[in-house]
């Protein structure tokens, strides 16, 4: 084994790149061997609701502009 210790690694992504951080944080959770030691740790997706078929068990942040109540509908049935 391995002595190294690494340091937690913080998503962030807005729009677009909040979609990427979704899709990698699931592709993470399915094969965290692929991606180890560098896991995402929290991830925080600005003004974007996640794809119905991401799913991850990091704790996630999903803020969200107070005008646009279509990505906070996605966000709130996505939680």
């Amino acid at each position: 084994g391995s002595d190294a210790v690494y340091p937690p690694m913080y998503a962030f992504g807005a729009s677009s790149g909040g979609s990427f951080v979704g899709m990698l944080s699931s592709q993470m959770k399915q094969d965290p061997e692929d991606y180890a030691p560098f896991l995402f740790s929290p991830a925080n997706i600005q003004i974007m609701a996640s794809n119905e078929h991401d799913h991850w068990d990091i704790p996630t942040v999903f803020p969200t502009m107070s005008g646009d109540t279509q990505t906070s509908k996605r966000v709130q049935d996505w939680v």
